[in-house]
Order: C-alpha cells, then structure tokens, then sequence
C-alpha cells in the first residue's frame, strides 16, 4: 500500500516564493499526485501549493503590486503607497 506524498514549502519572502514555485512546478510535472501545502506567496499558490499561510501577512512592512521590478521598495527613502 503505498500512500500519497504530502510536502510543506515555507518561503517567508518574495525570492523564496520564486524559487519554491519552480521547485514546485517541478515536483508536479514529475508527481502530478503529491500535495503539497505552503507558507508563501503568489508563486507558490500559482504552481500549485495550497497555501495555507500568506508571507504577506507576516512580512511587517508594506508589500507592492507593481510591476516594476528595478524599484526599491526600502531604505529611508522608500514610498509605498
């Protein structure tokens, strides 16, 4: 009897969400049966992590939607509408 695989992804920041959703994109192109769960982001969720838990929601700073990614987002100067 051999029973499903079930892996939890914790990625707190926005690179660890990228970098976990390649692995995750990965492990279900060669698992398409494993659950997995997550702490994390868009990316996670995108690749198909149930994410249970949204980094955002513990980063303790202002997340941005934009789309620029050359932006910086911190330091004394930073605005974050």
């Amino acid at each position: 009897m051999s029973r499903a695989l079930r892996i939890y992804i914790s990625a707190g920041e926005p690179s660890g969400d990228a970098h976990a959703a390649a692995v995750v994109t990965a492990l279900k192109r060669r698992l398409p049966e494993a659950s997995v769960e997550a702490f994390g982001g868009p990316g996670l969720e995108a690749a198909g992590a149930a994410v249970l838990d949204r980094m955002e929601d513990f980063s303790g700073r202002p997340t941005c939607a934009c789309s620029d990614a050359s932006a910086s987002h911190s330091g004394p100067d930073a605005t974050i509408s």
